[in-house]
């Protein structure tokens, strides 16, 4: 009896996993291709990482891009992936997290050719 108690003490104790993207819109503040600010080219462009693996993206409102994302708790990573034929495919990337808050996510990517950075801020 008491083995049953002291068990469901230590179930309802466990903490649910960490949610790896903060519900919401983002908005991209800065972007680095291979060394280069890029950052203009994402002014009112926005994101929207859903619970069902998809991502949202478009400038201010308007019509939508949709890709997919995933998170790979092994390896730390956030994959990306748009259509190509959309500015979003700058983001189909493994990126790994650099840093995260409820309010900002600083992604890196380095593949040995590609190097790319970028921050998102939640609106």
């Amino acid at each position: 009896m008491y083995s049953v108690i002291a068990t469901l003490m230590l179930v309802s104790c466990k903490k649910a996993p960490e949610r790896t993207i903060e519900r919401g819109t983002w908005k991209i503040t800065s972007f680095n291709d291979n060394g280069k600010d890029v950052s203009a080219n994402f002014t009112g462009y926005n994101m929207e990482f859903l619970d069902d693996g998809t991502v949202k993206g478009g400038y201010n409102q308007g019509t939508f891009d949709k890709g997919v994302w995933s998170y790979n708790e092994d390896s730390k990573k956030i994959t990306v992936e748009f259509p190509i034929s959309c500015i979003a495919i700058k983001f189909n990337f493994d990126w790994s997290i650099k840093s995260r808050s409820r309010k900002i996510i600083q992604l890196e990517h380095f593949d040995g050719w590609d190097s790319r950075s970028a921050t998102l801020e939640r609106n």
